[in-house]
């Protein structure tokens, strides 16, 4: 698929990180189906983390670059823009001291308000991760006016890191569905980089 629009039109999602990529990251996305989506390279020993997003593996069509507002941020914001017309469509930010215990991330719009939050599930399930052993796979629940609207889910295997991402029909239409995207293939490429 080379255009955003299509790619955007499900409610689930699979991010796949490969655990064995040598240097920098690769996700792939898919639908329930198992086509791919979209793929990214992240490309490593970058100062100021900058990840495209690519229609397909050949890397002929960028559709979005994530992009770091800073070079060190506790508190890291990344900037979404859609390359086809070159506007921010939002941010995804992650809550650093918020985060130290149990992940906290929030997704602005263009205008900079805050739309919806990322929040990881039970306290009591993140500190067993940070504290014993990352075999709980983490759920991040996303939140939109008070109330759960869709969900992000780490399902655990030695090989891949995988993530099934759920933005139904009522997270969709308040909350775009490219900034949980880029939340789900953030939280696979940085993950442990950040406690």
């Amino acid at each position: 698929m080379a255009n955003l629009s299509d790619v955007l039109q499900y409610d689930q999602y699979v991010a796949r990180k490969r655990m064995l990529h040598l240097i920098g990251g690769a996700v792939r996305v898919f639908d329930q189906q198992g086509r791919l989506l979209l793929y990214v390279d992240q490309r490593a020993f970058k100062l100021r983390e900058e990840i495209r997003v690519f229609a397909d593996e050949a890397k002929t069509t960028v559709l979005l670059l994530i992009k770091a507002r800073q070079i060190l941020d506790f508190s890291a914001t990344y900037d979404v823009m859609d390359t086809a017309s070159g506007q921010t469509i939002g941010s995804v930010q992650r809550l650093g001291v918020q985060s130290m215990v149990r992940d906290l991330w929030e997704l602005s719009g263009s205008d900079g308000a805050v739309i919806a939050t990322l929040q990881e599930d039970h306290l009591v399930w993140a500190l067993l991760r940070r504290l014993v052993l990352d075999l709980v796979p983490q759920r991040y629940d996303l939140h939109c006016h008070g109330r759960v609207v869709g969900m992000l889910r780490r399902n655990w295997n030695p090989f891949t890191s995988a993530m099934t991402v759920d933005v139904g029909a009522d997270a969709g239409r308040v909350v775009p569905r490219v900034l949980v995207l880029s939340a789900a293939i953030l939280l696979l490429l940085i993950e442990g980089k950040q406690d």
